[in-house]
């Protein structure tokens, strides 16, 4: 479960600033994982991500393909999560992928990167706006956890919300929940110009992710069904 992730991602460097954390999820998992299976240990629990699914419509079960053609910038961070997925299968464990974190200590906490950039009127809608998010609070990361090490279960797991949400949709919502400026448009060239291929995907071609499996598998339910009751819980009611 362990990363380096920058608390600021820029999309442009990831495959620099991924460098630490891909890693983590290739070498210093193997060297876990052939430790555990050798002491005999019964789960291995991993963490993927659920917001890498091929695009396509509707939301993603975990049998859908991830990026097929991801944008070099994401190449190695993908080709890294492979490592780990293919890794933690063969070792009998779980990887739960999880959404877009939020909460305390993330991109989408109070004082996160992503947050301050839309309180600041600087995550613009991009192009058509064809993303579609889904959202995991940290709360959930943990419960789910702990169910998947009560389990016998294997193979990928969508840790996410029960609302996966178009960016055209959240991100004005958002807006107005922190009283900031109403997100503004910008044209794909222009966008890919300033963040790069990732940047641009992140913004128009996510896929959501769909939890039944994991709601069936682990008996687990979100704390937080909706990232509106959760973001209003972080960012209002704290």
């Amino acid at each position: 479960m362990l990363t380096a992730i920058p608390a600021e991602i820029h999309p442009r460097r990831m495959a620099h600033e991924f460098a630490a954390t891909n890693r983590l999820r290739t070498d210093a998992s193997r060297y876990l994982s052939d430790a555990a299976v050798a002491a005999g240990v019964r789960r291995i629990v991993a963490q993927g991500v659920a917001f890498a699914y091929d695009p396509a419509p509707g939301n993603a079960d975990e049998d859908q393909p991830l990026l097929r053609n991801p944008p070099r910038q994401f190449r190695l961070v993908l080709a890294a999560l492979r490592e780990l997925e293919e890794l933690t299968r063969d070792a009998g464990g779980v990887v739960l992928r999880l959404g877009q974190l939020y909460g305390p200590g993330t991109a989408w906490a109070c004082d996160g990167s992503a947050t301050v950039a839309v309180r600041a009127g600087r995550m613009p809608i991009v192009g058509g706006g064809g993303s579609v998010f889904s959202f995991t609070h940290v709360d959930d990361v943990a419960t789910a956890t702990v169910a998947a090490l009560e389990k016998a279960v294997t193979g990928p797991l969508n840790i996410v919300d029960d609302e996966p949400t178009p960016i055209t949709e959240f991100l004005p919502e958002l807006a107005g929940l922190l009283g900031a400026p109403a997100p503004g448009r910008v044209p794909t060239l222009l966008a890919r110009a300033a963040v790069g291929g990732w940047g641009v995907a992140f913004l128009t071609r996510l896929r959501g992710a769909d939890n039944s499996r994991a709601r069936l598998t682990l008996v687990w339910r979100p704390r937080y069904p909706s990232w509106r009751n959760g973001f209003a819980h972080e960012l209002v009611l704290r």
